[in-house]
């Protein structure tokens, strides 16, 4: 495991705490058709024309869903010589006030958000593959993959959630799935299932299903 931490980027609206849904009012099903939150997240209206994510989640236990939360598309290019980053990135991810406060993610107490990353890899309908985990991500950029992020933090005091060290799952199994892809301005819908993170404070985590709806958006080119 190691820290993980992911700073704001110089374009508006990226991310401070890059963070991972389930498509209400998605065409490949909804789990209770409405904006309803299961699991003490920010809730919206899933519907088709706002962007959202759903997670449905075990821990030990403990199960629930996430809720219909704010999500984003976020796509970087790295261009420089010097870059510090895959040549292309996009990370399907938390929105809004969801972003940057882990007690709106509706995930367990000390989780600190989830995310899928896509790395040099074109979003096409109908694709689909194995997820790795990130710290098995080597090469010179150039290389597809696919991963989730779980973050999460050793402490759980009530009311500094997420404040102190994040710390990164090890994943051990996934497969993911574009649903729907477009060009900019059309909608993304995008699903993995079965993804399964090593012990998390001694007890494994089980996302089931976690789906997306998102817009795409512009790229933010790093020169």
């Amino acid at each position: 495991m190691g820290l993980l931490r992911f700073t704001r980027c110089p374009a508006p609206g990226y991310f401070l705490l890059a963070c991972l849904g389930l498509g209400c009012g998605a065409p490949f099903g909804s789990p209770d058709g409405g904006s309803e939150d299961a699991g003490g997240g920010a809730s919206i209206d899933c519907s088709p024309e706002t962007d959202w994510l759903f997670y449905e989640y075990q821990w030990g236990d403990a199960r629930g869903e996430t809720g219909c939360i704010a999500a984003v598309y976020l796509e970087d290019h790295w261009e420089s010589p010097s870059r510090v980053g895959p040549a292309r990135r996009i990370a399907l991810t938390y929105r809004g006030d969801a972003a940057i406060d882990s007690t709106l993610r509706g995930l367990p107490s000390g989780f600190c958000g989830a995310t899928l990353v896509f790395e040099n890899v074109d979003l096409r309908s109908g694709t689909s593959g194995e997820l790795v985990d990130i710290t098995d991500v080597a090469g010179d950029g150039y290389d597809e993959n696919v991963y989730a992020i779980l973050s999460y933090e050793e402490s759980t005091t009530p009311g500094e959630e997420c404040d102190g060290e994040h710390f990164r799952a090890r994943l051990r199994a996934g497969r993911w799935i574009i649903h729907s892809a477009g060009s900019i301005g059309e909608v993304v819908r995008a699903e993995a299932r079965d993804v399964i993170f090593e012990d998390v404070r001694g007890r494994p985590v089980h996302f089931s299903r976690m789906h997306w709806q998102v817009r795409v958006t512009e790229a933010h080119v790093v020169r």
